[in-house]
């Protein structure tokens, strides 16, 4: 995609590009001037109360530098005016997002936010650095507190909305189901918005909302087979597009339903991110081989907020009949791990990620079948290559 032109990390190397100092939570992009000079950023949008150095750069000056990348990307958009086609949902919208763009890219100029860059930053950051006038574009767009998503369609108003599923995610923030789906029905922008898709899961929802001049259509079917969801909304939006689609293999975001067969076993990794409705979905219903003893690999989740003790201990009946063998990882996974073991079942339990090498080499026997998820903090991709290992020999 050649060099970023656009940087909120001073570390990434630019040529002659605009660094955003942006302050986070975690530290202050302004601190980091000197770095993003060195690395060849020529300009730097900064707070207009910051007094310190410029170390050589071109320094404009803004009452909020996010808000300002947020401008920015509107206005290349606006300028363009291509047919947007936005994705929201508690999970599921990467994978959707990039199975819309596998079956229609051949058929016509599009643009997609790359990988799962989605957020209030990645996403603008994504259109200033990569879009180039595409006629369609396929934007995903992720939320973690109010408001989140009226800046979002701000910058690239949808023609086409997306809504995969509404589930447990950030209620941390958003304290319940009501509040996330009332924040991401924002995606819908009135006079502009025609259409909306829902999975047949977030009906509920929306059932008695309000849209006017928004035609709904549900996608997705209670007994459907894995991703055929997806494959049924490609179908239905097609037409919409004036567009045909040919049959296309699904190819996964990484860290999503990554499955690999060994010599001895197999292992389905799905870490990037984790939620209770997508915990029970995973470990009841990854299809595994009769006869192989199924081993889950069970990260905590993030993000639950007031409610993480109670998501987390009804895992104890959500999980309990998924696994012969289970190692827990996290604070927040013992007390599943503590019943578990009461009522005898085959169940260990760690804190770090890296506690849990020595735990497959010995635990791990040949034809098993590992299911691996959790919450993106765990870093669960790091047990791969140790399963790969135990495996393969």
């Amino acid at each position: 995609m050649g060099q970023l032109k656009f940087i909120t990390d001073s570390r990434q190397k630019t040529d002659k590009g605009v660094f955003f100092a942006i302050k986070g939570a975690k530290t202050d992009g302004h601190l980091y001037l000197e770095e993003a000079k060195k690395n060849g950023a020529e300009s730097a949008v900064v707070s207009k109360v910051y007094k310190g150095e410029d170390f050589g750069l071109k320094l404009i000056r803004s009452e909020n530098p996010v808000q300002t990348l947020q401008q920015m990307a509107q206005t290349k958009i606006e300028t363009a005016h291509p047919f947007v086609v936005a994705v929201t949902g508690s999970f599921g919208k990467t994978t959707t997002k990039e199975a819309l763009f596998q079956a229609f890219s051949s058929k016509k100029s599009c643009f997609k936010n790359p990988q799962n860059q989605n957020s209030q930053i990645g996403m603008p950051l994504s259109i200033l650095n990569f879009y180039n006038k595409e006629p369609l574009v396929f934007l995903e767009m992720g939320i973690e507190n109010e408001k989140d998503m009226e800046n979002l369609v701000r910058i690239a108003k949808p023609d086409i909305a997306v809504i995969t599923r509404i589930a447990e995610a950030h209620l941390e923030s958003l304290k319940s189901l009501e509040n996330i789906a009332l924040e991401k029905g924002k995606i819908v922008v009135q006079d502009k918005t025609r259409h909306l898709f829902l999975h047949h899961s977030a009906k509920y929802f929306y059932d008695k909302k309000e849209m006017r001049g928004v035609e709904k259509t549900l996608y997705g079917h209670f007994d459907e087979p894995l991703f055929g969801d997806i494959y049924d909304l490609i179908e239905k939006l097609g037409p919409l597009l004036g567009l045909t689609t040919e049959p296309f293999s699904l190819k996964l975001p990484d860290l999503r339903y990554q499955k690999k067969s060994y010599q001895n076993g197999m292992v389905v990794l799905d870490c990037y991110n984790a939620n209770p409705t997508t915990m029970r979905t995973f470990f009841n219903l990854a299809p595994i081989e009769k006869g192989k003893r199924r081993v889950a690999i069970i990260g905590q989740m993030a993000s639950l907020g007031e409610q993480s003790d109670y998501f987390h201990l009804k895992l104890i009946e959500d999980l309990r009949d998924c696994f012969d063998l289970a190692f827990c990882l996290g604070l927040k996974m013992k007390p599943v791990f503590e019943y578990w073991k009461k009522e005898g079942k085959a169940v260990f339990w760690v804190e770090a990620v890296e506690d849990l090498q020595s735990l497959i080499k010995k635990q791990i026997q040949p034809q098993d079948a590992v299911l691996v998820k959790g919450s993106n903090a765990n870093r669960l991709w790091e047990v791969e290559p140790w399963l790969e290992h135990a495996l393969s020999n």
